[in-house]
């Protein structure tokens, strides 16, 4: 800092918002209409968000620059006799469905993007257990990015349970 302007740590933030970047705007964030503006971070309020969110079926659209990719989010209640049936006793799930590549128009960050989304893909797949004669079925695919929360096709669809 020059002219000797210094802070300790607990003011460091105080102090660059006031001194150093005092002449910076903030950009209007866009009002979220699903999050009450007196939004307690307890259990209770995170359950309400979710049972209003399930009410209204608002669909979330869920975006990635870096990845190039895009796909819905929404949250599904399950009726009484899956519970029963299966054990699980989550009330709600998430779906995730729509799955779209949208990269940029630029060429490298598209092959950047590319390489990234590619990476992901490996990740997740390689940690499939086959046997050593059986060759990967499309369906196995599938069953392994089931199970670790990954959409990479159009027509995919995965539910997790919340």
């Amino acid at each position: 800092m020059s002219h000797n302007r210094r802070s300790c740590v607990m003011h460091q933030r105080t102090f660059s918002q006031k001194h150093c970047f005092k002449d910076i705007n903030k950009k209007d964030e866009p009002i979220r209409d699903d999050i009450p503006t007196d939004f307690i971070n307890d259990k209770s309020s995170h359950a309400n968000l979710l049972y209003y969110r399930w009410l209204n079926g608002k669909s979330k659209r869920i975006t990635s620059r870096r990845l190039g990719i895009s796909y819905n989010s929404n949250i599904q209640a399950r009726d009484f006799s899956t519970t029963l049936k299966t054990g699980i006793k989550h009330m709600y799930r998430k779906c995730l469905n729509k799955f779209e590549r949208n990269l940029s128009p630029n060429l490298r960050t598209q092959k950047q993007q590319d390489i990234r989304f590619k990476r992901s893909c490996r990740r997740v797949f390689n940690k499939m257990r086959l046997p050593s004669n059986r060759k990967a079925t499309n369906q196995d695919y599938l069953a392994i990015a089931r199970k670790h929360h990954f959409i990479f096709m159009n027509n995919q669809w995965i539910k997790i349970p919340i």
